[in-house]
C-alpha cells in the first residue's frame, strides 16, 4: 500500500471488503431485533447489539484513513475540523432527521390503529435531544422516539469530539501509545458502569429528575472509545502495509466468542444473578470484571476482522458473487439501520405472529427482505442525495 495513490486507495477498499462489513454488522442488528422467544435454542441471537461495535471500529478506520495516510507520507496530521464538520454534518444529519420523521410517521399511524409502541414519553424534550445529538446520554431517550437504534448515533457523533483528544495525544505520540490511553478508559469506564451501576450494587442510577435525567452509562462514548481507536489503528497499520498477528477469521472468531461468553447477558442466563448480586468480595469482583471486558473483546474481534478483511484486498482477491451482493447492500447499511426497527414494529403489528421458535424463523425470511426493500426506498430518496461520489479510478490503476 505504499505510496498508492487516493484512487487506488479507494478501489483497494471496495475490494476489502469494508461495505461487505457494514451489511453483515446492519443484518446482524436487524435479526437481533427481531421478536423472538427466550430460548437457548437461539443462543447466538442474543448478541446482536455486537454488530453496533464493528460500526464503532469500522467508523474508527474510515475517518482517520486520510490522516493515516499524511502522518504516514510527511509526519503531518492537521485536521481541518470545520470541513470535518460540515462534511460528517451533511453525510448524516439530514438522513438521520429522516429517519426520526420516518419513525414517528410509523408511530402515530400505528397509534391511530391503536397498537403503538411502548409510549413516548416527554416528546419535546426527546426530539430536543434528539436533534442534538445528546439522547444517548439520557436516561428518557436513550432509546426514545420509538426508534432504540438511534442512540448509536449520538455516540458516534460524541466518538467524533474525542477524535480531537485522539489528534492531541497522537501528535505526541504513537498511535500505541493512544490506544494504551483509551484503552485504560474504556476498561474503567466499564469496570466502573458494572459495579456502580450495571444492578451489582444498586440498579441503574440516573442523575437528575425528569425530564432532564441523565443516565444510561453503557450508552456514553467512553465505554466504546478503545474500540473506536482501534479502528484508527488499522488505518495507520493498513497505510504502512505492516503485517500483524491481530489478523485471520479464527483469531476473530476467538475474541468474539470471548465477548459472548463474558457478556452480562450470557453470565446472568446460565449463573444464578441473584446469587451473584448478593456476594461481595472475589465472586462479585471476578463477575464485574468479566462483564467489563466483554465490549473489550468485541472491540478486539472487530478490529482483527478489518485488518483481515484490508489484508484480503491488498492481496487483490476478486469478491464471490454472494459477497459482491453485501457489498451492494453495504452501501446502503445506513438507511438500512435507521429504518429497520420502526419498519418491524409495523410487520408485527400487521401479522401478530406468534412468539415462538418457528415463527421466529419465520420472522427471518419475512421481515428481514422487507426492511431491505424498506430501506432501498429510504436510501434513494434521503440518503443518496447526500452522499459523495468517489473519485474516478485511472485507467492505468484499473
Amino acid at each position: 500500500m505504499l505510496g498508492q495513490s487516493p484512487d487506488t486507495i479507494v478501489r483497494m477498499l471496495r475490494i476489502g471488503r469494508i461495505d461487505t462489513l457494514r451489511a453483515v454488522g446492519a443484518l446482524v442488528v436487524v435479526v437481533a431485533h427481531l421478536k423472538r422467544p427466550d430460548s437457548l435454542l437461539l443462543f447466538p441471537y442474543w448478541f446482536g447489539n455486537l454488530g453496533v461495535s464493528l460500526f464503532i471500529v469500522l467508523s474508527g478506520f474510515c475517518i482517520h484513513l486520510s490522516n493515516a495516510r499524511s502522518l504516514h507520507r510527511d509526519g503531518s496530521f492537521a485536521v481541518r475540523w470545520g470541513a470535518f464538520w460540515r462534511r460528517r454534518f451533511f453525510r448524516l444529519y439530514p438522513t438521520y432527521v429522516a429517519a426520526i420523521a420516518f419513525g414517528l410517521l410509523i408511530y402515530f399511524g400505528l397509534a391511530r390503529l391503536s397498537q403503538p409502541p411502548e409510549p413516548i414519553a416527554y416528546l419535546s424534550a426527546d426530539l430536543a435531544t434528539h436533534f442534538l445529538m445528546i439522547h444517548n446520554l439520557f436516561w428518557p431517550y436513550s432509546h426514545g422516539l420509538a426508534n432504540p437504534p438511534l442512540w448509536s448515533l449520538g455516540l458516534e457523533e460524541q466518538l467524533y469530539l474525542l477524535y480531537m483528544a485522539v489528534a492531541f495525544f497522537r501528535r505526541r505520540g504513537s498511535i500505541e501509545s493512544v490506544i494504551a490511553i483509551t484503552g485504560t478508559v474504556s476498561v474503567v469506564w466499564w469496570l466502573a458502569y458494572y459495579f456502580f451501576a450495571g444492578h451489582l450494587v444498586w440498579p441503574d442510577q440516573a442523575i437528575g429528575t425528569p425530564p432532564w435525567q441523565l443516565g444510561q452509562w453503557s450508552g456514553w462514548p467512553f465505554g466504546y472509545w478503545f474500540g473506536w481507536c482501534l479502528g484508527a489503528v488499522a488505518a495507520e497499520w493498513h497505510v504502512r502495509g505492516r503485517t500483524t498477528w491481530f489478523e485471520g477469521y479464527g483469531k476473530a472468531t476467538m475474541f468474539l466468542l470471548l465477548a459472548m461468553f463474558t457478556s452480562e447477558r450470557c453470565l446472568k442466563r446460565f449463573l444464578d444473578s441473584h446469587w451473584l448480586e448478593s456476594k461481595v468480595g472475589p465472586v462479585a469482583g471476578g463477575w464485574v470484571t468479566l462483564c467489563s471486558l466483554s465490549e473489550i473483546f468485541a472491540a478486539v474481534a472487530f478490529f482483527v476482522l478489518v485488518n483481515t478483511a484490508i489484508r484480503r484486498g491488498a492481496a487483490n482477491q476478486s469478491p464471490p458473487g454472494w459477497e459482491a451482493a453485501l457489498e451492494k447492500l453495504g452501501i446502503m447499511s445506513y438507511s438500512l439501520y435507521l429504518t429497520h426497527n420502526p419498519t418491524l414494529q409495523a410487520l408485527e403489528a400487521v401479522t401478530a405472529f406468534p412468539n415462538t421458535v418457528p415463527y421466529f424463523l419465520l420472522r427471518q425470511l419475512l421481515f428481514v427482505p422487507a426492511c431491505i426493500a424498506v430501506a432501498w426506498l429510504f436510501f434513494k430518496c434521503a440518503e443518496r442525495p447526500f452522499l459523495r461520489r468517489p473519485p474516478a479510478v485511472p485507467a492505468e490503476a484499473r
